[in-house]
């Protein structure tokens, strides 16, 4: 797509790219195309949509003009359907994505809207276009907002939803285009691989008798999806570098008819006799935990027979994961428990996943150790890496507000290239020194003392930390002072959206997860502006400096006024997992010096998380070459 013009605007490098004069004269070109599109009716705006699909499939236009016309439509069109119209930022911005780019949009630019440009260039082909995003939250709010601008030009859309049919999915998939997480469409497109590896081979004859009656191939396989073509990601640091360390793992419920889930119960029974150091040794820092000699035959001598008769596993390996669930595994940190069931919470959004589990027993052995009902046990039926899945579409484009650090890992692994965009405005953030405090309890009134000062001028506060636990911790110490506040985590997602709408008024104050990062745009009441804006307070570091950057981002949007600083401490899990021996003071707030320490330490999680993912690549190519050689592919 759009080639002739990608390859004059990008060089192979991975270097973040500036904007240049040839794209501020196509966005010259396309606001004197718009002056033409403003004369016609809606009629005339969908039909001009009509004539160009025409010439497109007699290929009787450039793919140059073909942006430049598409483009001015979408703009007109997204004037008369929502009173908005695309700024030039946002006009390059939509160049870059069509050419199969990365656009850095710093936050509050206006990514949703701008979305619709190469959305709809793509939506001209009739494949199908696929916009993943980082949760279903923005996938249904990001739709409902631009679905006017796709009903005026005549495309259908929709959004997958986590509890659709197949039958259902069929149909979102049928729409010019289609919204959704970025997961949803990994795990649809493995769902169909899978139907076709087990379609059942046709009775002879069938083929021929079925065509005498009319009826379809019988061997066909029905899919949800209509293949692999255009992909427009948000966030999309998030989907192709948060998450790529975790493949997408489609299974089913095993059968543990032989043993029943008893054997997960007694093993957390057991591991309770177990002595750290000298049973098993864990180690917090690397998440690892391993069974001593001597704590094999304690477990040994003291296991009832009767009770892990038929067991899958050898009997060490069920006392092993009982101990990790105990030792390893927080509640209201790695899982929530709600309805008596036991849900993963995702580190980088803070959002919980209904639908995922952890394998090899390690969710039943949390089950247990919560005292809730424990389900079976699940059979992988196949998994695929997220830089596989999008290295199957003709074309991929992305944007993010923090993917500058990134260039050379996105390059690397997905070939695509960043480009910087200009804001409209000049930014009024302000960003104050770090305070860095010794334990997390004296960070945490810290905390609570600067809400408390900042409050009496009603200036809005957003407080960001890390884990459910911590916001919790934070609540219950603002309660203590009378502080009225909201609280947003996995826990209370249903009110995500209402809680959002008022945390940018005069005297709001949020503590949030990582749920109000990407993607969340809290708009300032009246009279907010003249106080400073939102005053966003991180009560953590993250693993990555990309998410601390996306907390950030939630205040001084479009040129609008804001403030953000960092209360981090020593026993942060960014130092306690990764330092072996954490600074100490007999002070309570220590020297500024310690930033770097920070800096460092999360530099080094962040290349260890990269060499990760790149490993994970050469095993996708190291498997795709055994497969062709083999002559399975």
């Amino acid at each position: 797509m759009m080639h002739s013009v990608a390859n004059f605007l990008y060089s192979v490098s991975p270097k973040v790219k500036s904007i240049t004069d040839f794209e501020y004269r196509m966005v010259e070109e396309i606001k004197q195309h718009e002056r033409v599109s403003e004369k016609l009716d809606d009629d005339a705006l969908r039909y001009s949509i009509f004539y160009l699909k025409e010439c497109l499939r007699k290929n009787k236009i450039s793919d140059f003009y073909l942006l430049v016309k598409v483009f001015a439509l979408v703009r007109e069109a997204a004037w008369r359907a929502l009173q908005k119209k695309h700024y030039d930022v946002q006009l390059l911005s939509g160049i870059i994505l069509a050419n199969g780019g990365i656009a850095e949009m710093a936050t509050g630019e206006g990514k949703t809207l701008t979305a619709t440009l190469p959305i709809v260039l793509w939506a001209m082909h009739d494949k199908g276009v696929h916009v993943a995003t980082s949760n279903q939250y923005l996938a249904e709010r990001d739709l409902e907002l631009m679905k006017p601008v796709y009903d005026l030009l005549g495309f259908s859309s929709a959004v997958l939803k986590e509890k659709d049919t197949p039958q259902l999915k069929i149909q979102r998939y049928l729409a010019d285009i289609t919204y959704g997480c970025g997961y949803t469409f990994g795990f649809d497109y493995l769902r169909d691989q899978l139907a076709i590896i087990h379609r059942k081979t046709p009775p002879l004859g069938s083929r021929f008798c079925g065509y005498l009656n009319g009826e379809k191939n019988v061997d066909d396989v029905v899919q949800m999806q209509r293949g692999q073509h255009f992909a427009l990601i948000d966030e999309l640091d998030s989907v192709l570098i948060d998450e790529a360390r975790t493949p997408l793992v489609l299974s089913s419920k095993g059968d543990n008819t032989g043993t029943g889930n008893d054997v997960y119960s007694y093993a957390n029974e057991m591991s309770k006799v177990l002595e750290v150091e000298q049973d098993f040794i864990v180690d917090y820092k690397a998440k690892t935990l391993d069974i001593t000699d001597k704590g094999v035959e304690k477990v040994s001598g003291l296991v009832d027979e009767n009770r892990i008769r038929g067991i899958k596993y050898p009997w060490s390996f069920y006392i092993r994961q009982a101990l990790r669930a105990n030792h390893l595994f927080r509640k209201d940190v790695d899982y929530v428990v709600e309805d008596d069931k036991v849900m993963i919470v995702d580190a980088s959004t803070g959002r919980k996943f209904a639908d995922r589990s952890w394998n090899q027993g390690l969710h039943q052995a949390v089950q247990a150790k919560e005292g809730v009902e424990i389900s079976d046990e699940n059979t992988t039926l196949g998994k695929i890496t997220r830089q596989k899945y999008y290295s199957l579409y003709e074309c991929i484009g992305g944007m993010t507000g923090t993917a500058a650090g990134s260039e050379k890992e996105l390059w690397n692994l997905y070939g695509l290239v960043v480009t910087s965009i200009p804001t409209r405005k000049p930014p009024q953030r302000k960003l104050l020194p770090t305070r860095i405090f010794t334990t997390k309890q004296v960070k945490f009134q810290a905390i609570a003392d600067e809400i408390a000062n900042i409050a009496k001028t009603k200036q809005p506060i957003l407080v960001g930390t890390k884990t459910i636990e911590d916001s919790e911790k934070l609540s219950a110490i603002l309660k203590e002072k009378n502080i009225v506040h909201k609280v947003l985590n996995a826990k209370y997602d249903q009110e995500e959206a209402d809680i959002v709408a008022v945390a940018g008024q005069a005297g709001s104050i949020t503590i949030a997860t990582n749920m109000a990062g990407r993607g969340t745009d809290i708009p300032l009441g009246e009279g907010v502006p003249e106080m400073g804006g939102l005053f966003v307070i991180a009560a953590e570091r993250n693993d990555s400096k990309r998410i601390d950057r996306q907390l950030v981002g939630r205040c001084a949007r479009q040129g609008q006024p804001g403030t953000a600083q960092f209360f981090i401490s020593f026993e942060d899990d960014l130092i306690y997992n990764n330092v072996e021996k954490a600074p100490r003071s007999k002070k309570d707030e220590v020297d500024k010096k310690y930033v770097d320490m920070f800096d460092k330490v999360q530099r080094q999680v962040e290349i260890r998380h990269y060499a990760q993912r790149r490993e994970m690549q050469r095993y996708d190519s190291w498997m795709e070459e055994l497969l062709v050689k083999v002559g399975k592919k």
